[in-house]
């Protein structure tokens, strides 16, 4: 499944608007759509890369988080509190 998001994103990805715009343009060049059509369809196209983009990133995060909950790993913020307490410990000890 995840690997399945990946590749859905990407695709949208590759898709920048400088491609969308060349393929639209040959297809209204063919008469397949409208100018118009054409600009509203690329504005769409961009929107939901930009979308899926988000969704995929958020999937992501979620995923290292619950694999890091599953290997009992410690997130970098509890490091550095760990790290702090360590370092006040260190200086009282001197």
């Amino acid at each position: 499944m995840m690997k399945r998001a990946l590749y859905l994103g990407l695709g949208f990805l590759s898709l920048t608007r400088e491609k969308a715009e060349k393929v639209i343009k040959e297809m209204v060049e063919k008469g397949d759509i409208s100018a118009e059509d054409g600009s509203s369809f690329v504005d769409e196209l961009i929107k939901r890369g930009e979308e899926a983009n988000e969704e995929i990133k958020k999937f992501i995060k979620e995923e290292v988080k619950c694999r890091q909950q599953e290997l009992s790993t410690v997130t970098r913020e509890e490091f550095e509190a760990l790290k702090q307490r360590v370092d006040d410990m260190e200086m009282r000890l001197r």
